[in-house]
């Protein structure tokens, strides 16, 4: 297959509205007449429909906020200076600490981190559950 057909295959597949194989395969077939390319096989047109990417086949067909959805999961922010971004979170320590009544548990503070030094500003130390109070008492901490 030469590459003006192999271009033109994907060029139609990427189409929108999405389009058959077998559409494809017709229009690919008044495309060798008028050029006087080499038509190739219907096996061949569709290894190559199925080639594409199913990323590029779902940015051309469903649009950029679907391709985002599926395929853009993770959107990694990054802090240009000190102190721009801060980031909590709530990780269970893998310590035992002993509480007031005598029992040994594992605390789940709430930690407050830098992201540009990630160097941690502020924590609450209890057994608690995480709730807002709790962070917003490593907040005050790290302010």
């Amino acid at each position: 297959m030469s590459l003006k057909v192999i271009e033109m295959i994907e060029g139609l597949a990427l189409e929108k509205p999405r389009m058959p194989i077998t559409r494809i395969y017709r229009k690919l077939t008044e495309f060798a007449a008028r050029t006087g390319e080499r038509l190739p096989s219907y096996q061949a047109v569709h290894r190559v429909v199925q080639a594409i990417p199913v990323s590029l086949m779902t940015l051309a067909h469903s649009g950029s906020r679907i391709y985002c959805e599926r395929f853009n999961l993770i959107h990694r922010r990054e802090a240009a200076k000190s102190n721009a971004i801060w980031q909590a979170d709530h990780a269970q320590l893998r310590i035992l600490l002993l509480r007031e009544d005598g029992t040994s548990s594992r605390p789940r503070p709430p930690i407050v981190i830098g992201d540009y030094s990630r160097e941690i500003a502020g924590y609450y130390l209890g057994f608690e559950a995480p709730s807002v109070l709790r962070t917003s008492l490593a907040l005050r901490q790290a302010v």
